[in-house]
């Protein structure tokens, strides 16, 4: 293939073929992508999802139907042809990844693979199959994205024979921060699913609760998942009914006063690399309470900037009446926008579009 000429980084407007789930984390780097590059089509798993005024198509990347083995690949070649991508960047190193690399290695153009996190961290320990396929997928792709060097570590252990070349950065969260009272409020916005374990948060939030220095603070949860009605029936056979909110699922504007309003924000999932809600817990100058995970110490210093969780049974909340909450606001804002506004990741992007494009 002829080498591409060298340009500098601000003249940069590769063709991106953008390929991924459908789900807010694509939505998400849709949107810093769009200050990279006007020249993207983005393939996904369905409609409805995806917000966008660029070319979109829906392919199925499950191996639950054997024939997506020969539709799929036949399927994103033909949409590669007519778009023409210089860059071609798939989201989740899961079966999005190897459908790709399946249908698109022979035509050698640079694939970027970004790691979302259970594809690395919970998938390969699932089956011998998924093992076989994270390995295919980090033997193939042109380079990688984790959002954690711990994953990235991970990564390079499943595949020894090969120096991956892995940069280390996050989709970034907003630069705009509200400007409101911070109020004694403990927030919650992961999903309702059993991974996330927010159930563990209301029965550490009842102990707090019944504590004096806990009397006058309100426990707010977000987001929705398969066990809503369960929380929501725990909260009142614990009768803490007029201390916990359930507001559902919300949009970033409401998702963001929150954030804004609270002193607090809590997440303890059984396995997770860097999640972008705790950067925007950050950034809008929330303690965050984390559980005791590799990637939490890549941001979190335990007393210092939050709370780091060991023991999800324990009394957990407790701690928070000892912090200096603007102290930890200045700390926690400083940290994001030193690392992870969207102005700071867009231009780590950007600079490996760079070297991806031009090399």
């Amino acid at each position: 293939m002829k080498p591409k000429k060298a340009i500098s980084m601000d003249q940069v407007n590769p063709r991106v073929l953008l390929i991924g789930p459908a789900s807010v984390h694509l939505q998400n780097y849709l949107e810093r992508l769009k200050g990279i590059s006007q020249n993207i089509c983005i393939v996904t798993s369905s409609v409805g999802v995806i917000e966008t005024d660029k070319p979109l198509h829906v392919v199925d990347f499950s191996f639950r139907n054997p024939l997506n083995l020969i539709s799929t690949p036949t399927r994103l070649r033909k949409i590669f042809r007519s778009f023409k991508p210089d860059i071609v960047h798939v989201h989740q190193l899961n079966s999005v990844t190897f459908y790709t690399i399946l249908a698109l290695y022979r035509f050698n153009t640079p694939i970027l693979a970004t790691a979302w996190g259970s594809d690395v961290l919970v998938n390969p320990n699932r089956s011998w199959l998924w093992r076989k396929i994270l390995a295919f997928n980090l033997r193939r792709a042109t380079a990688f994205t984790s959002d954690a060097q711990f994953m990235a570590d991970r990564m390079r252990e499943f595949c020894p024979e090969r120096d991956l070349d892995i940069t280390i950065v996050n989709f970034g969260v907003s630069d705009v921060i509200l400007d409101v009272p911070k109020e004694s409020i403990i927030y919650s916005n992961r999903l309702h699913h059993p991974l996330y374990r927010i159930d563990r948060v209301i029965r550490a939030f009842e102990k707090f609760h019944r504590t004096p220095d806990g009397r006058d603070w309100k426990l707010v949860i977000a987001a929705t998942g398969s066990k809503t009605q369960n929380l929501k029936k725990l909260v009142g056979e614990l009768a803490i009914s007029d201390a916990v909110t359930f507001v559902g699922w919300l949009g970033m504007d409401e998702n963001t006063m929150w954030y804004a309003r609270s002193k607090v924000w809590v997440s303890i999932p059984e396995s997770d690399a860097t999640a972008i809600s705790l950067l925007e817990a950050m950034h809008h100058g929330c303690l965050p309470v984390v559980i005791d995970l590799p990637a939490t110490h890549e941001w979190i210093t335990h007393g210092e900037n939050g709370i780091i969780v060991e023991n999800v049974e324990a009394p957990f909340l407790n701690a928070i009446s000892s912090f200096d909450f603007s102290d930890v606001l200045e700390l926690n804002r400083t940290i994001i926008q030193k690392e992870a506004t969207h102005e700071v990741c867009q231009k780590r992007f950007s600079e490996l579009y760079n070297r991806l494009f031009t090399k």
